[in-house]
């Protein structure tokens, strides 16, 4: 897994990153503007979780146990997808106690209005050939979603269609 973490802390707060332009972006706030906070959200560092490399019961575990944090909150952020919801609910559940995982809410909302102000439609998102794949995850999101995104998002997912984590770009952090 690829990570930027700039400073050891004994509270930490970690994003991790389906993709890869997303992680650069986020890297590059923080390492070439010296951005502590992204979406809102303070956090101490940004790792790549390389799609389903992230949900390896080791992978995550084993790089924050190096960090020698008295406890982590990990912000997971990928697609808004049955295939990038199922990740988000693999690591959750691969966490241990010293590891709190939740959704990136900040994120998967701005994901969400600028998917909703391109495509009010949400069948007019991006086809997946996911239509096989069980959903999983939105339970972890929708919490934290207003009604009329989490409608939204469950007729995304329905559908079998895709909200790339790529809708947002390096300006929108």
């Amino acid at each position: 897994l690829l990570s930027h973490i700039p400073k050891q802390h004994r509270h930490m707060c970690l994003v991790v990153s389906e993709n890869l332009d997303p992680w650069v972006n986020m890297r590059n706030a923080m390492y070439l503007h010296g951005r502590k906070r992204l979406f809102g959200e303070r956090v101490h560092g940004v790792v790549f979780g390389n799609g389903h490399l992230v949900s390896d019961p080791h992978k995550l575990l084993d790089l924050i146990a190096t960090l020698e944090a008295e406890d982590v909150r990990v912000l997971y952020w990928g697609d808004l997808d049955r295939a990038g919801l199922e990740i988000l609910s693999r690591v959750a559940t691969i966490a241990n106690e010293r590891v709190s995982v939740e959704p990136f809410a900040a994120a998967y909302r701005a994901m969400l209005k600028r998917a909703m102000g391109r495509f009010p439609d949400p069948l007019a998102n991006e086809e997946t050939e996911q239509g096989g794949v069980a959903i999983s995850g939105f339970d972890l999101l929708e919490p934290a979603l207003k009604k009329r995104e989490a409608a939204y998002l469950a007729a995304v997912l329905e559908g079998a269609r895709l909200i790339p984590q790529e809708i947002l770009t390096a300006e929108d952090l």
